[in-house]
């Protein structure tokens, strides 16, 4: 069997000539699995078993595309593999995921989302010297519009 053949068995998405990622975050998730990888967070030995085992265990959604479906699991299997080898706790991860959700509907149309480092906070910074509470800084709502909402992941 071939290898074109092999990715066509397995449903990868492909073109023929290779893998292919309809959306930048496919080709993030990949080559953050392959980093790891490379850096020994996991052998690919691992990886190639949780990944399968996520393909198979792990249906596609109703009308979920088949490069939707597969990179959804890509990440879902690199999660996993992320918990289990205590580089990241579930909560960790979760956290972030919600600090990305909140940049991306605080991001205009068409902007590239931007997930900002949180400064680092000095000792001294931590106490509001502002004792009028009347001028204490508050957060900002955040406005959605309906439309956005449907847009959201």
């Amino acid at each position: 069997m071939t290898a074109l053949e092999v990715s066509e068995a397995l449903d990868i998405p492909g073109n023929g000539a290779g893998p292919v990622f309809l959306e930048p975050w496919h080709a993030e998730v990949f080559s953050l699995a392959v980093t790891l990888h490379r850096q020994g967070a996991f052998t690919w030995s691992d990886w190639a078993k949780l990944f399968a085992d996520t393909l198979r265990d792990v249906p596609a959604g109703s009308g979920e595309s088949v490069e939707a479906a597969y990179y959804r699991r890509w990440l879902l299997a690199l999660e996993t593999i992320v918990a289990r080898k205590s580089l990241a706790s579930v909560e960790e991860m979760a956290r972030r995921k919600e600090e990305w959700r909140l940049a991306y509907l605080r991001t205009p149309h068409g902007l590239p989302v931007e997930l900002k480092k949180r400064p680092a906070i000095e000792p001294h910074q931590t106490h509001n010297h502002s004792h009028d509470r009347r001028q204490a800084s508050r957060p900002a709502p955040i406005a959605i519009s309906p439309s956005r909402l449907s847009d959201a992941p």
